[in-house]
């Protein structure tokens, strides 16, 4: 800052912190009992004193409590010293970030009761060498009954611990190899990791910083699962961890034995992986990389080499088997299911369950149906700012490939601000090289592009190639601000629909759409394709493509390849050209997301209206820079009666309509809209300073700056906001007196109890504050005592209305 504060702390039993006015604050995270920082862009705490912050230890450190208010609420961007470099520990010498993400203050919360170090690679139990090996750290871990930290000390940094027999953990603990670089292996004979708690104590296992290699699991006459780590009923976190080389394997033509999960098998617990990598690792059956049945949230790792190579082979990446799936900043690459036989799910298999994918990438993965992602029956699946590219369905001249980059089986599945290019599917049969779906699915596809895809079948088929970019089986599909383009096959190059009967038809609908530049492979434009067509039905608004057999969407707009479209199709760059055919085609009213959010971005990032109406497809031609409106000028707040303000302000030329932000402290907002220059908010707290800002809005243009703040105290009884409750407002109550919401006279700000009417109980509210002022520790709102107080004589008179100034009150 630009002065020093006046005073250097902060007191938590009711002293404050005052600085200079003077000073200069920047974004970022504070917790503390000052709360006037003023810095739109900072993200800070008030310090709430009835809930716990600190545990002060015996040496009088100030360490987090349990369920500090202080635990993760940190940015891990300011985790850094001044030279950029991460601050490793905090200053007990735990880590510093302890979970994903920094917790505030000089330490980081941790619960480990005791510390053990690790100081020989070998694996050895020998109480009487003086030193510890990991196995013998484990068990002593077990032994204590309560959670344990195991580290390795620096003499063995880099080193592998080779494994004689599995690790076996029953109990809560947390091995951390972060920056020892430590390898754990089960030298390609045993499993490495074997996780167990019980059906009624579930145990909490913490994995980091290590190396988890060449594990091996196999069996001919029982299942056998998680090479590198199996683990049931337990919580597992892997944190920046490497998981490779690991095999889970059972022969050949037994039937009902499977080998699950090489890298990590987990079920009946959750697990929770970041930074993390999977590579390498091979299973008969499913998931190569890992398999999990019950909760999973992965961030910002890696999956990718992995292979499945039985008769059953499903998931080279992940099988999903039920729960819930979060993977967020999650690249899944050139996995596989290879076999002779049907294989599902290259890179992801999902069979029941929630999941969503968001801002990850899909690619380079095959298996003979789901090249990428591969969703069974009764999954909700979410998929959002990721990218699917580059994918391959079908595994051999023999066998038939089914959706390149996703495959769905009845399911609900929601796909958004995503990129499906350059999958392919091939085979003796082919179909939907981008996008599979069959079997009563419901699906939602917005601002996102299908392009590039190319299905194709082997020499010998008989059959067609049929929806290079979306293949349609008996479902509902809706198709909103879509480019579906470039795509290749033999029939439907861009979109192949299939009603199977008239109980199970298919319907789609298009809305804001590009569906054109789609050939055969020898070049002839196709971009709709139809079977069974009784069964099969079309719907929407604003469609621009080469099929004109569409009678049930509105404003069909045929395309002209006379006429420019996109940027460089040829190139791979679908983007808008200047002068395009589908620039300001749409319709503003369809510029949604399916659950009625508003689209705010296209595809590329760029802002989703440019001009006053929205493009057709998932990009807006971005070279016209919008004009910001005008600030709303002349904002003024007042009283609306009770815990009610009314905001106004000036309109603003071109503006749609208005947000609205209050916020009672300048730090935290809500946001409101309004048509018009005018709006009541609700719900406020009584003796808040309350403080409004307003900025224009409108499509086409750039939102306007946010206006200078208004304020207004909530105090219904101050009815003129002088800061007085004297002779002015007994005026203004006086010429409103007895009217109701509609009256000539009504005045909404003399409504002190907001019960819609004039009257005794607002004059009583009036006369218990006469004379006082904005503030005042001694204020009484509504509704506190005045219902009691009109209940009791002399006040009953009063209570049923009555002359304004001839009540005998002993008031004003």
């Amino acid at each position: 800052s630009s002065n020093e504060p006046s005073t250097s702390d902060v007191c938590r039993s009711g002293g404050t912190l005052d600085l200079y006015a003077a000073s200069v604050y920047t974004a970022g995270r504070v917790l503390s009992s000052y709360a006037k920082w003023d810095v739109a862009a900072s993200e800070n705490y008030t310090d709430n004193p009835e809930l716990d912050l600190f545990a002060v230890s015996e040496q009088g450190d100030y360490l987090l409590a349990d369920y500090s208010q202080a635990i993760d609420c940190g940015d891990n961007r300011a985790a850094i010293y001044d030279d950029g470099t991460a601050i490793k520990y905090d200053l007990a010498g735990n880590p510093r970030i302890e979970g994903d993400v920094v917790d505030l203050g000089a330490f980081e919360y941790v619960n480990y009761g005791v510390s053990l170090c690790v100081d020989t690679a070998e694996d050895i139990v020998d109480p009487e060498d003086g030193l510890t090996s990991l196995r013998e750290a484990i068990a002593t871990a077990g032994e204590l009954g309560t959670v344990s930290r195991i580290y390795f000390a620096d003499e063995i940094a880099g080193s592998t611990i080779t494994l004689s027999s599995e690790l076996e953990i029953a109990a809560s603990m947390v091995i951390d190899g972060a920056e020892s670089g430590i390898t754990v292996s089960g030298a390609g004979k045993n499993r490495v990791f074997a996780i167990e708690g019980t059906s009624s104590e579930t145990i909490s296992v913490i994995l980091s910083g290590l190396t988890i290699a060449d594990g091996y699991a196999a069996s001919d006459t029982e299942s056998t699962y998680g090479a590198g780590v199996s683990a049931e009923f337990a919580n597992v976190t892997l944190r920046n961890c490497t998981v490779t080389g690991n095999i889970v394997d059972h022969s050949s033509g037994i039937t009902y034995v499977y080998a699950y999960g090489a890298g990590l098998y987990a079920s009946d617990g959750t697990v929770t992986v970041s930074g993390s990598t999977f590579a390498g690792n091979t299973a008969t059956d499913g998931g190569g990389a890992i398999y999990v049945s019950g909760s999973m949230v992965m961030t910002d790792s890696i999956i990718s080499g992995n292979t499945v190579t039985g008769s059953y082979a499903c998931g080279g990446g992940i099988y999903f088997s039920s729960g819930s799936m979060t993977l967020s900043g999650v690249t899944v690459s050139d996995n596989k299911a290879e076999h002779e036989d049907f294989t599902k799910g290259g890179g992801l298999y999902l069979d029941g369950g929630d999941v969503v994918i968001s801002g990850s990438t899909v690619t380079a993965n095959s298996a003979a149906a789901g090249g990428g992602i591969y969703s069974f029956y009764n999954n909700s699946v979410t998929i959002s700012g990721t990218k699917i590219s580059g994918n391959c369905a079908g595994t051999s001249d023999e066998g038939n490939g089914f959706g390149g980059g996703i495959y769905s089986w009845g399911d609900a599945l929601v796909i958004r601000d995503t990129l499906v290019q350059g999958n392919s599917c091939y085979g003796v049969k082919a179909q939907g090289a981008g996008v599979y779906i069959t079997y009563d699915s419901s699906v939602s596809v917005t601002n996102s592009a299908i392009v590039a895809n190319t299905a194709s079948v082997n020499s010998d088929s008989d059959d067609i190639a049929c929806g290079g970019g979306v293949y349609v089986y008996y479902s509902t599909m809706t198709i909103s601000s879509v480019t579906i383009a470039g795509n290749v096959a033999d029939s439907g190059a861009g979109l192949y629909v299939y009603g199977l009967s008239a109980s199970k038809p298919t319907a789609i609908a298009f809305y804001n759409t590009i569906a054109a530049v789609n050939t055969t492979s020898s070049g002839t434009p196709d971009d709709i394709g139809v079977k069974n067509e009784n069964y099969v039905s079309f719907a929407g608004d604003r469609l621009l493509t080469g099929y004109s057999k569409l009678d049930g969407v509105k404003n069909l707009i045929v395309y002209d390849s006379a006429k420019p479209l996109f940027t460089d199709a040829a190139a791979g760059d679908y983007s808008l050209s200047a002068g395009s055919q589908a620039v300001d085609k749409g319709s503003n009213a369809y510029a949604f997301y399916a659950d009625g959010a508003e689209i705010e971005n296209d595809l590329s990032g760029g802002k989703r209206i440019i001009s006053r109406v929205v493009d057709l497809g998932a990009y807006e031609y971005q070279d016209e820079i919008p004009q910001a409106l005008d600030t709303p000028e002349n904002v003024a707040v007042s009283g609306y009666g009770a815990n009610r303000h009314q905001v106004t302000w000036s309109a603003v030329a071109d503006a749609k309509s208005y947000v609205v932000q209050w916020s009672a402290d300048r730090l935290v907002w809500t946001e409101i809209s309004s048509s018009g220059t005018s709006v009541v908010v609700t719900g406020l707290e009584y003796g808040a300073q309350v403080y409004y800002r307003v900025k224009a809005v409108a499509a086409g243009y750039a939102d306007s700056d946010y206006s200078d703040t208004a304020d207004l105290n909530v105090c219904p009884m101050d009815i003129n906001g002088d800061g007085d409750i004297s002779a002015s407002d007994r005026a203004l109550m006086a010429a409103a007196w007895l009217s109701e919401e509609g009256d000539d006279n009504w005045d909404p700000r003399c409504d002190i109890n907001g019960d819609g009417v004039i009257s005794g109980p607002d004059r009583t509210l009036m006369s218990l504050n006469w004379l006082k002022g904005v503030g005042d520790d001694d204020l009484v709102y509504p509704p506190a005592l005045a219902d009691r107080i009109f209940a009791e004589e002399p006040f009953e008179s009063v209570q049923k209305g009555g002359d304004f100034w001839n009540a005998d009150l002993d008031i004003f």
